[in-house]
């Protein structure tokens, strides 16, 4: 088997290279970022430049954080590959196996595992003649670039003006991201089959501050309501990809992907149960 590996270089190099030893002993072909050469030197891998090798690899392996498989699952989506997460940070909601787990790597020669495919967004941001697309696995945060200042912002469904939003932001959730920034906005908590989009305002000037769930099928755009009080917008993709308007008149669409983010698990993964453990009791 191929395997294209992403550790997190901030976390512990340890678990890294007790991964790449145990998927050794199978004989399995093994991919890292050149950048991770120093702490890989003696181990038995390919170092790549690029992310091209995922086309021929059966998966990514993500060693670190939430943030961290999130960020694996982005580059893995162009070449629709499955995404399994080893958990070295703290949390690790979506990660299948932990520091201590590592035999369940063995399983995977074996195929003992199921693929869990999930929705995520098509984001287009027009600002002036420019545009910018990428994919949200989380979500989507839209605020005011003036970051000090609250944002003035209209939200259409379907090109039809739909609700207007004085607030710190707007989060736009898929169904993955509903237990991340979302849940601490409050908003709900969609089982991760269901698909959905959620949109909830972060800390509204309203007395009413409830969240919206549209249907899958939904084009939600988002500009300014007021641009002498929100001029430009500061969009936020899966806190990773920032992006600032400098056009007044500039748009943000969010739609379902025809891609899926596809996610490695070992037998049947009770979410609630995952829900409880990690987020719930620690909270």
């Amino acid at each position: 088997m191929k395997f294209y590996l992403m550790p997190n270089p901030l976390k512990d190099v340890a678990i890294a290279r007790a991964v790449v030893a145990r998927l050794a002993e199978h004989g399995a072909e093994i991919y890292l970022p050149a950048a991770q050469a120093g702490q890989f030197g003696d181990y038995p891998v390919h170092l790549t430049g690029d992310t091209a090798p995922i086309a021929d690899c059966d998966m990514v392996i993500s060693i670190g954080g939430d943030g961290s498989i999130i960020r694996a699952a982005r580059v893995a989506i162009p070449y629709q590959k499955p995404v399994v997460g080893v958990n070295a940070g703290r949390m690790g909601f979506l990660a299948r196996i932990e520091s201590d787990q590592l035999h369940l790597l063995d399983r995977l020669f074996r195929e003992e595992y199921s693929v869990s495919r999930r929705m995520i967004f098509d984001v287009t941001v027009t600002d002036g003649p420019k545009q910018e697309r990428c994919f949200a696995i989380n979500d989507v945060v839209i605020s005011n670039a003036l970051h000090s200042k609250m944002a003035d912002l209209q939200v259409s469904y379907d090109g039809t003006p739909t609700a207007d939003y004085r607030a710190d932001g707007i989060i736009f959730a898929t169904p993955t991201g509903t237990t991340a920034y979302s849940l601490s906005a409050g908003g709900p908590i969609v089982y991760p089959s269901v698909e959905a989009i959620t949109m909830t305002p972060i800390s509204p000037h309203s007395l009413i501050s409830r969240s919206f769930v549209f249907p899958p099928e939904s084009r939600l755009t988002v500009q300014s309501a007021n641009s002498a009080y929100t001029p430009n917008l500061h969009i936020s993709i899966d806190g990773a990809i920032k992006l600032d308007t400098t056009d007044p008149a500039a748009s943000v669409e969010i739609k379902k992907s025809s891609f899926m983010a596809q996610f490695i698990q070992f037998d049947e993964v009770d979410f609630y149960r995952t829900l409880k453990e990690k987020i719930i009791s620690n909270s």
